[in-house]
């Protein structure tokens, strides 16, 4: 019952004059491994404009969605990540049903299930012939829509860029994160920055917790400098991340991101 409440969602939200693909319900019929549900692409950098276009229908367990990208009649399949992946899985349903028949999406949490997946009349493997043309499209569409700003580095920026960094990456050094380490395939550092009249409230997240970043640290100072280069700088609270690629970012690319030199992301 779930499952269908959550594709009448899906359903209510596909574009006026189009229309769900004719084996979405043999999909939905299927035992499948991930959750389907329709979503709120702004969580993922996207305007409400991505909406006219744009239908997600499911959710992955890292947190990316997979959507019906109606760039013509014919939807084709687009995964939109958790991390900003933008992916163009199949040039229409049908493709995209093979795709997940035969594990070869692309999108792990997919392709690498337990069980492989079969629907009724669909055989074989997709064509992948028109998908560059298509992601060369999808890209187009998706710098056109989305609200996040363009990467940053410059001379100035890069000794904040780095300060953050480093304090990041010796927070979990020193054991401040119960979820990464320094040697994770990946890791990142969240921290939520208050004005407090004059002053900064910097607290970092641990297992769903704020704390306060210890003063042996000395992040405050160069928090205030990046406030002073973000795009918004009336607003009262703000979230920065440090991830192990070497990237800096408040509010999730949209008020400022900071990247290494090309050739020296880790």
């Amino acid at each position: 019952m779930e499952c269908r409440g959550n594709a009448d969602l899906v359903r209510a939200h596909v574009p006026k004059g189009r229309g769900l693909p004719e084996r979405f319900d043999a999909f939905l019929h299927a035992n499948l491994p991930f959750r389907v549900e329709w979503n709120d692409l702004d969580a993922y950098g996207l305007k409400h404009s991505a909406t006219k276009t744009a239908v997600p229908f499911l959710r992955l367990p890292v947190g990316g969605l997979v959507a019906l990208w109606y760039h013509a009649a014919e939807p084709a399949v687009v995964h939109i990540g958790a991390h900003g992946e933008q992916d163009v899985i199949a040039a229409d349903f049908d493709a995209f049903l093979k795709a997940v028949g035969t594990r070869c999406t692309g999108v792990p949490d997919i392709d690498e299930g337990e069980e492989g997946l079969a629907f009724p009349g669909v055989r074989g493997r997709p064509d992948g012939a028109t998908l560059p043309a298509l992601q060369g499209k999808f890209d187009k569409w998706f710098k056109r829509h989305t609200s996040l700003l363009e990467p940053t580095h410059s001379p100035d920026t890069e000794p904040l860029r780095k300060r953050v960094h480093e304090v990041a990456e010796a927070m979990i050094r020193d054991g401040r994160s119960r979820v990464y380490t320094l040697w994770s395939p990946w890791w990142s550092m969240t921290f939520r920055v208050e004005r407090l009249g004059d002053g900064l409230s910097v607290t970092y997240l641990d297992y769903g917790e704020w704390y306060p970043v210890p003063s042996e640290y000395e992040l405050t100072g160069a928090v205030a400098a990046l406030l002073e280069l973000v795009k918004n700088k009336g607003r009262g609270r703000y979230e920065l991340s440090a991830s192990s690629g070497g990237t800096v970012s408040i509010d999730r690319d949209r008020e400022l991101v900071l990247v290494p030199p090309a050739g020296e992301a880790k």
